[in-house]
């Protein structure tokens, strides 16, 4: 099988790169789902003054450039937007062409998929906390721009047909939070399992149309459990999820859950003398108290695996008797990391 990549003259500089990420795109989903079926995938590089061509996805042909990232063809070192363009639209060979959705009716399967498993090629080939940004100190990852627009707007359903949605919620149903939901699926499940739902479906529907429905009756039978959290509360529905600790007392720690949506988590303790528990609690109670005579509570976590991307605030996830300015200090760093993530990289692909 061959790339060809058909470029402007100057673009030159552009063929590396290109090849290079489109190469490893190719393996790994061809890895992870199935193989490339054709000879041949098709390269076109897009003029400066036709940036909104660019980003766009065909059956054995893709168009590259920053498309709607940034203006004309501009492309900062350390900002990796066309990659991340050309991994997103090689990946639509695998989520949209031979796994034929219906991108009108329910675009948040061929985006959504797509954008996962964007993210993990990123992550692959160049770390997952700096997959998108890598500017001396700045290293942000190619999630971390998306969970803020999701976090802003978090009441939208990813089902739906892409007329119900607005230019804003457009984003968010079928980029920003299918790639935050999945990734949590993922986390939750296990990548080796997540990838064994995704390999079984592209293999039952390849050259199919299969709808999400289709796509809820593969994961849960491979998978052997009925995963409602995620297709009634995520992908039909519009709960939202936010877990805190709200109290450390004395030997006690007191958790709770803000808004409608349950997924299982895990508590980590810490105690004063250094020694810690982890507590698995379910999410379903409103609020949980654990207490343990004769010994002091220094520290609480929920979550600490950060498995859970669509919880809306990880802020309140902690809570210690003595403050860490460090950990504060990294949260606000990537913070400010994924504000620029989300004004370079607000639009489509």
């Amino acid at each position: 099988m061959e790339v060809l990549y058909v470029y402007l003259p100057e673009h030159r500089s552009t063929v590396d790169l290109t090849l290079d990420v489109a190469d490893t795109a190719m393996t790994a989903f061809g890895e992870w789902f199935g193989p490339y079926p054709y000879d041949r995938l098709t390269i076109v590089d897009v003029p400066d003054a036709a940036v909104y061509a660019g980003a766009m996805e065909y059956p054995t042909l893709v168009t590259a450039g920053p498309g709607f990232f940034l203006p004309g063809n501009l492309s900062l070192d350390g900002i990796r937007t066309r990659e991340a363009v050309i991994v997103h639209e090689v990946g639509h060979q695998w989520w949209q062409s031979m796994v034929a959705f219906n991108e009108a009716e329910e675009p948040w399967l061929d985006e959504g998929i797509t954008e996962y498993a964007t993210n993990r090629v990123m992550s692959r080939k160049y770390g997952s906390d700096r997959s998108f940004i890598d500017i001396g100190r700045m290293e942000v990852g190619y999630l971390d721009g998306r969970r803020a627009p999701y976090i802003a707007n978090p009441h939208v359903s990813m089902y739906g047909r892409a007329w119900d949605f607005d230019g804003r919620t457009y984003p968010i149903a079928t980029y920003d939070k299918p790639l935050l939901g999945l990734t949590t699926l993922e986390r939750m499940l296990g990548e080796e399992m997540m990838l064994t739902v995704l390999r079984t479906f592209f293999r039952r529907y390849q050259f199919g149309h299969p709808t999400t429905e289709d796509f809820r009756a593969v994961a849960e039978e491979v998978v052997g459990e009925d995963l409602s959290w995620f297709f009634d509360g995520l992908v039909y529905g519009d709960a939202t999820l936010n877990y805190a600790v709200t109290a450390l007392d004395g030997s006690s720690v007191t958790v709770a859950r803000e808004g409608d949506l349950v997924i299982a988590t895990e508590v980590l303790i810490t105690f004063c003398d250094d020694s810690s528990i982890v507590e698995p609690w379910d999410g379903i109670e409103r609020e949980v108290t654990w207490t343990y005579p004769g010994r002091a509570v220094c520290q609480a976590e929920i979550d600490p695996g950060r498995k859970l991307l669509v919880d809306l605030s990880w802020i309140d996830n902690g809570l210690a008797r003595r403050p860490a300015m460090v950990p504060w200090m990294a949260l606000v760093s990537r913070w400010i990391g994924a504000l620029l993530s989300v004004l370079l990289s607000w639009g489509g692909l």
